[in-house]
């Protein structure tokens, strides 16, 4: 049975799910005397899984059975991590040979338990609840020294006055963090407690400090995001709320739309980040809307620190952040700067393949501390990929024009564009899972095709003949930002394409396609609809019918896919 150190943060449902499978065995097909319809099911296999607990005997663990004094210092010993002892205890009745000779001479030294004389311990005698939680409330106090928080009166409980004095803030603690419960109004607090109650009060004691450790060093995490899909990813893996600093393209997930003082890149766009407002962006002053109207009261949750070239240097010191996220070759001198400069541990992402993209998932979990976490999403991705590919396998490839960004003409400093990507980037690989096959793949990277064909751009893409032309179209977008579907079928030539003659020119969700993370999946499934829509379904809270050309003009559109 694995062993899964309790004071470790459980934070990934990969590692959930393992445990499960143990705990079936533990309790069900361990132990004779512990059934799923035992109230205490659950506790027994959470003590037993992680090893605070041994059964009475290889087929039992005598649930109705007394708790003694031996007994209780071994769990708590087994709950602080079995560590060395240098100093036995010097009491006459517990024996160098005894099972609980060390967790009686830690629990001593750790200040968690007494002797109940200067030299007896009395390891068979039972505990009562209110010891066991006098022990839990020194282990939490004493040992971790931590302050009790959340204490209750206990006015409520008939038998309130019976709690002998040593034990009233114990118990107060207890009761207040819901390690203790009492039954029929009363808390018992002389009776003995069974090992089934011990269990349950231990399991509940024990997620209790990994819950207390957890919020504790997440209060410790200042994340800031110098790209959107950064920010994304961070969310997927359960940090968003860790997020302190950001970029002005933020608009996805919509919890970080919900953050209070949010700015939608619209405001930001004829901003230069070094002209950010400092003091709006640190939460020093009242936040604007749109048209700049003061919100009285309203201070920023998050900052915006960047744009896709550059971020505002001021904005980010005063964020005190212990780790950065980029991505980009644009922002990967940033990471050097940043970590040798500044001193902030700064990662830098450009992910060339799908692999690269889950690599980086699971990298950036480990980097926050839940490793087996971002594992668990990453081979859920891969197994939504694997049937995809089991349909597309059979299927003809669909020549498919993926435009990254239009052609733009600037007169005497040249023609730029359009642009597309090639055949060694994620891009190009998620249209092939997809059933289709990207019609510039011999080219390498981002691709200028104006660069590359010159004059000759349009011609050649007509001459490639796509089935399908994708244009990006994101949400709230000017109308100077995106390619109309008009404009792609009335370039010279593009009346030749199959993808024109048979209208299967159509928009794409541009954050959804080009953020690398934890919608890439999502991205893939929605190119798969739209290269073969008779053999995949419309994903789940997707957006048509824009993508499919129905609107021909920017405007406003539902919220991106999720």
């Amino acid at each position: 049975m694995k062993k899964t150190r309790i004071l470790s943060v459980i934070l990934c449902l990969a590692v959930v799910f393992s445990m499960c499978q143990m705990i079936a065995f533990a309790a069900e097909d361990g132990f004779k005397d512990v059934t799923e319809k035992d109230w205490f099911y659950d506790d027994v296999n959470y003590v037993v899984e992680n090893e605070l607990f041994k059964g009475a005997t290889s087929t039992s663990f005598a649930p109705n059975g007394g708790m003694n004094r031996g007994m209780i210092a071994t769990v708590l010993y087994r709950l602080a991590g079995s560590p060395e002892v240098e100093k036995a205890a010097s009491f006459e009745d517990v024996a160098a040979a005894a099972y609980y000779a060390a967790a009686v001479a830690w629990a001593k030294n750790a200040g968690v338990i007494n002797g109940t004389s200067e030299k007896t311990f009395s390891p068979k005698d039972l505990v009562t609840r209110e010891q066991i939680v006098s022990l839990m409330y020194r282990f939490y106090t004493e040992y971790k020294g931590v302050g009790a928080a959340n204490a209750v009166e206990l006015k409520d409980y008939k038998d309130a006055a019976s709690v002998a004095t040593y034990a009233v803030d114990a118990m107060k603690w207890a009761v207040g963090n819901g390690i203790i419960n009492g039954a029929d109004g009363k808390l018992d607090p002389k009776g003995t407690a069974t090992r089934a109650q011990v269990a349950a009060f231990i399991a509940r004691f024990a997620k209790f400090i990994e819950a207390e450790e957890e919020a504790a060093r997440r209060a410790g995490i200042r994340i800031v995001c110098m790209a959107p899909s950064m920010v994304e990813c961070v969310y997927a893996l359960g940090y968003g709320d860790c997020i302190v600093g950001w970029s002005a393209y933020t608009d996805y997930p919509v919890a970080a739309q919900e953050t209070t003082g949010y700015l939608p890149y619209q405001y930001y766009y004829d901003i230069n980040t070094p002209d950010f407002d400092v003091d709006m962006e640190l939460g020093k002053k009242d936040c604007v809307d749109l048209e700049g109207n003061v919100l009285e009261g309203v201070r920023k949750q998050v900052a915006t620190v960047s744009k896709f070239y550059d971020y505002n240097e001021e904005i980010l010191d005063g964020l005190n952040a212990t780790v950065i996220f980029c991505e980009g070759t644009e922002q990967a001198d940033w990471g050097e700067y940043l970590n040798n400069e500044k001193g902030i541990p700064t990662y830098c992402y450009t992910p060339e393949s799908i692999d690269d993209i889950y690599d980086m998932m699971i990298e950036m979990g480990e980097i926050l501390g839940c490793k087996e976490y971002a594992q668990e999403l990453v081979d859920g991705y891969y197994a939504r990929i694997d049937e995809i590919k089991d349909i597309t396998k059979d299927l003809t490839p669909i020549r498919t024009y993926f435009e990254i960004a239009h052609q733009s003409d600037y007169g005497e400093w040249g023609k730029y564009g359009p642009y597309t990507e090639g055949g060694n980037t994620p891009f190009d690989e998620m249209i092939r899972i997809a059933g289709g096959v990207n019609i510039f793949n011999d080219q390498k990277d981002y691709v200028n095709l104006y660069d590359v064909f010159g004059d000759d751009c349009f011609p050649e893409t007509v001459k490639r003949d796509p089935q399908v032309i994708m244009s990006p179209y994101w949400p709230g977008a000017y109308d100077f930002e995106v390619t109309t579907l008009y404009e792609i079928m009335t370039r010279p030539g593009f009346n030749e394409t199959q993808a024109v003659q048979t209208g299967r020119v159509c928009y794409y969700d541009s954050s959804l396609m080009k953020r690398f993370g934890p919608r890439t999946i999502k991205a893939i499934e929605k190119l798969a609809y739209l290269l073969h829509p008779y053999y995949f379904p419309n994903p789940e809270n997707s957006v048509s019918p824009w993508e499919l050309g129905k609107i021909d003009v920017a405007e406003y559109f539902p919220a991106p896919l999720d």
